[in-house]
């Protein structure tokens, strides 16, 4: 149990790692084994996002203090918070990736507004820029490429007869 300064000083270091990001996720880690969770905390790290857990009471004093309406302890699992330095697009696929992790939520810092636990997963899975730039240029290039198939092949008739 901690002492009444121990929590005083659990709420700081919440509140600094606030001010630090940009983006607020909660998952639930109930049942996570401790090698998926070093795995899960070394995908963050290089995502640039930062893995804590709280009490969920603990967690809502954080809240509060810096301003943010949100209430964790309406969770019934145990919640980690990923406090990230960029938006929530940056962090929803890290956090999507693991399957043994489930979102619960998050806050976005800059508006101050919450976000449900589904869309966090469905921005999750928006593919990255680079992939979506691939698809489009496939898809312009197709039209192209079957006109050439077909271009080709027609040369290789005429030549036959």
């Amino acid at each position: 149990m901690l002492t009444r300064g121990e929590k005083e000083a659990v709420i700081e270091r919440g509140i600094e790692e606030l001010k630090g990001s940009a983006t607020v996720v909660l998952v639930d880690f109930s049942g996570v084994r401790a090698n998926e969770m070093n795995a899960f905390r070394r995908a963050m790290n290089a995502a640039g996002a930062k893995l804590t857990v709280l009490k969920k009471r603990l967690l809502k004093l954080v809240f509060e203090r810096s301003g943010i309406s949100y209430d964790p302890t309406g969770f019934e699992s145990q919640v980690g918070a990923v406090f990230a330095s960029g938006d929530i697009l940056s962090i929803a696929g890290a956090v999507s990736r693991f399957a043994a992790l489930k979102p619960l939520g998050a806050v976005d810092l800059g508006t101050k507004r919450a976000i449900s636990a589904l869309d966090v997963i469905l921005l999750g899975s928006i593919p990255s820029k680079e992939a979506l730039l691939g698809q489009l240029v496939g898809v312009i290039a197709a039209p192209v490429r079957s006109l050439l198939y077909v271009l080709n092949d027609r040369s290789k008739q005429g030549a036959a007869e």
